[in-house]
């Protein structure tokens, strides 16, 4: 959720104030992990580069929503509005997905790979609308995408803040 609340509330309210939501709604169905299947140092190792990510995207927010509002005035800037949005969440999608085939612990590697998966349909989703940014606006409101990111920042906090994260 944080991933689409930080670009669709920021949308609706053009400000990056719902990014900073550090207690994220219901996590996804994903299980987390329990003591028996959790890998010791796993959570911690990665969650800084988690964290890392999400901090660049919820830094773009507010540059791009309003120019993908924007278009709503003047639909000939709406190209230009989605590819940048385009663009930016594929350099998340990169940044986020990196070495998540390596995550130790199952619980924050199966709930990397849901994101990323959220991701790249609403990206094909994205593309798929064209120019038509009143479309691309409901792909960024989609259930699938809203869920994206509950359950990582759960499990990131379990082991506490990482002093080389942010």
């Amino acid at each position: 959720m944080r991933i689409a609340t930080c670009l669709t509330l920021a949308a609706a309210m053009f400000g990056l104030a719902a990014c900073a939501n550090q207690n994220p709604a219901e996590p996804s169905a994903t299980a987390a992990p329990t003591a028996a299947t959790s890998v010791p140092g796993g959570i911690a190792a990665d969650c800084p580069r988690l964290s890392r990510a999400l901090g660049e995207l919820e830094a773009q927010a507010p540059v791009l929503l309003p120019q993908l509002a924007a278009t709503k005035k003047d639909p000939g800037k709406a190209a230009e509005a989605i590819a940048a949005l385009v663009h930016e969440l594929k350099a998340f999608r990169d940044a986020y997905g990196a070495g998540a085939e390596a995550i130790a612990d199952p619980g924050l590697k199966a709930a990397v790979q849901s994101d990323l998966a959220a991701i790249d349909s609403t990206l094909a989703d994205i593309v798929q609308a064209g120019d038509d940014a009143a479309r691309v606006e409901l792909e960024l409101q989609s259930a699938e995408f809203r869920n994206a990111g509950n359950l990582v920042p759960v499990l990131c906090a379990m082991v506490g803040p990482s002093p080389s994260a942010g």
